[in-house]
């Protein structure tokens, strides 16, 4: 972390002196960085926000604002989440060019897929459903976001990345025809993904869970909160938790975090599970093209090596997708919707 910066946040905030020196903890898949600094009576965790982002932009900025104060609505009403600090009724600090969070540091892990159990999936199903009851109602926020790509762009950015025979090209052309398909599914559904819209966290996955000590979730990463179909909002979310982007997506699991959700009142349209499915297709061509920029950019080597990783991660969650989709709509239809 840039020296100057801390020094500015430390008084700031009134944090003072440090008692260590600051620990950079984890980065997110967006790009920021995040510091845990501990002074003699508490500790705190510093976001550092991806430089990617313009974090002088009245849009960036506006976007923090809204979604920590919608945070700590929503923690006020029940849910475990993780909000940021406010100083003079400001979450976002901007210095120079670099824009920073500050929210009380918080003991617990963050589970790998592999460490998750139908008994957290259960708890974050009572969640989602929570979450969906409260219908929060905010018509300015309405727009659904949709990540859109054409033919053509995809077209022109696979040939790039075939001519310049790119670690992951070749396995990029065995899946090319599949993804312009899926693609244009993609691009069909839309109409029927804008119907049934609820405000959530938008990205409920395991990575955004800090499990405590004595086993209860906090909620972090607010920043993807937005409206989202109902349905698709589920399906991913019980996707995430049963093992997908991994190499043992449980059927069992994903069945039973449905049932789990249905059982705690929530709700899923039957009309949406194929379209909720295809979104993921959506979601994935969306990283994989974000990824591919990165790794042919001028990013740092170990920042590419992240984006290849993470480009052979998607292109077999793709796979796994494609031969699983079947067996996921069968098996969400079996839910007592």
């Amino acid at each position: 972390m840039n020296d100057d910066h801390l020094k500015q946040l430390l008084v700031y905030y009134d944090i003072g002196s440090l008692s260590s020196d600051p620990i950079e903890i984890f980065g997110s898949r967006g790009g920021s960085r995040i510091w845990k600094v501990s002074n003699a009576n508490s500790s705190y965790a510093i976001k550092q926000l991806s430089s990617d982002l313009d974090c002088c932009s009245p849009q960036v900025i506006k976007k923090y604002e809204l979604t920590e104060t919608l945070a700590e609505r929503f923690k006020s009403l029940g849910i475990p989440a993780v909000s940021a600090m406010a100083k003079d009724n400001r979450y976002l600090v901007v210095l120079g060019q670099q824009g920073y969070l500050l929210y009380p540091w918080v003991e617990g892990k963050i589970l790998s897929r592999y460490e998750v159990s139908l008994s957290h999936a259960s708890i974050i199903a009572k969640i989602l459903a929570k979450i969906h009851d409260m219908k929060i109602d905010l018509p300015h926020l309405r727009q659904l976001r949709f990540d859109r790509h054409s033919s053509e762009s995809l077209n022109t950015l696979f040939t790039q990345v075939i001519k310049q025979q790119l670690p992951y090209a070749h396995d990029l052309r065995q899946l090319q025809t599949q993804i312009h398909a899926a693609n244009q599914a993609y691009h069909s559904v839309i109409p029927l993904l804008e119907q049934d819209a609820v405000l959530t966290h938008g990205d409920l996955d395991q990575m955004n869970v800090i499990w405590s000590n004595d086993n209860q979730p906090l909620i972090i990463d607010w920043e993807t909160v937005r409206y989202i179909n109902q349905t698709r909002d589920v399906i991913r979310t019980c996707l995430s938790w049963s093992g997908f982007g991994g190499d043992d997506l449980s059927f069992g699991n994903y069945q039973s975090m449905i049932n789990h959700y249905l059982n705690f009142g929530g709700r899923l349209s039957r009309a949406h599970v194929r379209p909720a499915l295809i979104s993921v297709y959506g979601s994935m061509i969306h990283w994989l093209t974000y990824n591919i920029h990165l790794s042919m950019g001028k990013e740092s080597c170990k920042k590419k090596a992240r984006c290849i990783e993470e480009i052979f991660m998607t292109l077999k969650a793709f796979s796994v997708l494609n031969k699983s989709f079947p067996d996921l709509i069968r098996l969400a239809g079996e839910g007592h919707a």
